[in-house]
């Protein structure tokens, strides 16, 4: 942030949006590179849960290291997913920075308490999982999926306010 002017008062956008405030750290929000999906008809539940970046992703997240590779970054966080962690190495990399680790900014967990060793249509059915597809294009709700994360539980652990005192 730029220092206000000597003399000068601030105003109701000045301490709206705390431009000349001093002592205000700013927040980047960076999302994950392209991940790798297997197959979800035939792969594993479990390998949708934790991806890895796609070969598209790897340069993407490289990209994203440059881009800040200038700027002043005090500390990288991201969740333990591995595209997260990744995307946050490669922006750390250029600051001697290790991404911190908090559990709680991972996305939404779909089909969390699936079994893991079953592919979706083993587990739901191909009807079954047509119909969840259509419902989430018309509904936009993570909810629609059964043994997911629901949307409530989801905003409470994601919280960013919930969370300033512990990152």
């Amino acid at each position: 942030m730029t220092p206000s002017p000597p003399g000068r008062i601030l105003g109701a956008f000045d301490i709206a949006f705390l431009t000349h405030v001093e002592d205000v750290c700013e927040l980047i929000l960076v999302r994950h590179g392209q991940q790798s999906f297997p197959d979800l008809r035939t792969g594993p539940i479990g390998g949708i849960v934790d991806p890895p970046l796609s070969p598209e992703g790897q340069r993407q997240v490289e990209l994203v290291g440059q881009r800040f590779a200038e700027a002043t970054i005090d500390a990288v966080y991201a969740s333990h997913l591995a595209r997260a962690y990744d995307t946050g190495a490669a922006i750390g990399r250029h600051h001697a920075l290790e991404p911190r680790v908090v559990e709680d900014l991972r996305e939404v967990e779909t089909y969390r308490d699936a079994p893991q060793d079953k592919s979706l249509v083993e587990f739901v059915g191909p009807a079954m999982l047509t119909g969840l597809r259509e419902r989430m294009i018309r509904e936009r709700k993570w909810d629609v999926y059964p043994f997911s994360e629901g949307s409530f539980e989801f905003r409470k652990r994601s919280r960013i306010g919930g969370h300033c005192g512990r990152l």
